[in-house]
């Protein structure tokens, strides 16, 4: 595999708890303890430049980029409250900058916010937090023009969860989207993947029957993108690395036929990520490996690993790219969260 991996100095002064590229990967978004989020583009030389830095009054926990076609915008978690920040146009003529403002935040959160990401386009502009109380709710901006009016319209989505770890939508447009959450409670008879279907003409969301998948603390999820498939594939970070192939039963709403694939790991697995069209899958370890998996002929094979360097983790507050797929993997220091 030809890539090569670029080292960025990003001068936090603490660990990155996330880090997020934009759609089309030309930029990236670092989420620090320091309290700060800085914001990167790549040039024309493939290189990283520092952009723009957000400041806080807390450590930042979870950033996500919205769809482009929502415009430039950016939701950053800390503690129990989401900002959403818009970057926007400032001055005439020559002298125009762009630059970020705070929009909005998001106080509803009873406890800490565990993961956040954007629904697909379809869906319009939507925004589903969860929590380690095992909360999930759903906000929406109705008028695009206007982001500094959102709405809750799913306050708390049945999951029984006593904490949840992790969310994922599915992107297809041609089947039921799908909403997955994965729990990190260690009670190993606790329902560790919970995952809804959306409806189309209700707006609401409908448990699909039960799948026991995992029985291990989920720690990262993420639905592959289906590029002309008419299934979904999903990817779980537990104790192993596991893919689920979710088929719908025909004339059966809401029930679906999941087989699952388990893929030894000498280390327990912490962040799962696709590229683009959703043939690789990148896997981060607490052994301080990433590992590209493809899928051949139904049988998964790890093609490629990186490994992280000697450094401590305690110490590290850099992090590493490959610039051959900038939106296939983060690679995540697992236990603390820093990226090296």
């Amino acid at each position: 595999m030809n890539s090569s991996l670029k080292q960025i100095h990003t001068d936090h002064k603490d660990l990155i708890q996330d880090i997020a590229f934009d759609f089309y990967g030309k930029r990236v978004a670092t989420a620090s303890l320091d309290q700060t989020v800085k914001i990167w583009n790549i040039n024309e030389n493939n290189e990283w430049v520092f952009k723009e830095e957000l400041r806080h009054n807390s450590g930042l926990q979870k950033v996500a980029w919205a769809h482009p076609e929502f415009g430039n915008l950016l939701a950053v978690a800390f503690d129990r409250v989401v900002w959403i920040y818009e970057e926007t146009c400032f001055g005439t003529g020559r002298s125009t900058q762009n630059g970020w403002v705070k929009r909005l935040a998001l106080h509803d959160s009873r406890s800490t916010i565990t993961d956040l990401k954007f629904a697909p386009k379809y869906l319009g502009l939507q925004l589903v937090l969860c929590s380690q109380s095992g909360e999930v709710k759903i906000y929406e901006c109705n008028d695009i023009i206007n982001s500094n009016v959102w709405s809750i319209i799913h306050p708390d989505l049945r999951t029984n969860m006593s904490s949840c770890s992790s969310c994922s939508w599915s992107t297809c447009f041609k089947l039921p989207i799908l909403l997955a959450l994965g729990s990190d409670e260690t009670n190993p008879t606790s329902e560790k993947l919970i995952i809804f279907e959306h409806n189309e003409n209700t707006r609401q969301y409908a448990k699909i029957e039960r799948a026991q998948v995992c029985t291990d603390p989920i720690r990262s999820l993420a639905f592959a993108p289906s590029v002309g498939k008419l299934y979904h594939t999903l990817a779980i970070a537990s104790k192993s690395l596991l893919i689920c192939t979710i088929k719908s039963m025909p004339r059966e709403p809401y029930r679906y036929q999941v087989n699952t694939i388990k893929l030894e790991s000498e280390a327990s697995i912490w962040r799962v990520c696709w590229n683009t069209v959703g043939s690789v899958l990148a896997s981060a370890s607490d052994d301080r490996k990433v590992k590209l998996w493809k899928n051949n002929i139904s049988e998964w094979k790890c093609f490629a690993t990186i490994n992280g360097d000697s450094r401590s983790p305690f110490t590290d507050q850099n992090i590493k790219l490959s610039l051959a797929f900038p939106k296939t993997f983060e690679a995540p220091n697992a236990k603390t969260g820093a990226k090296y």
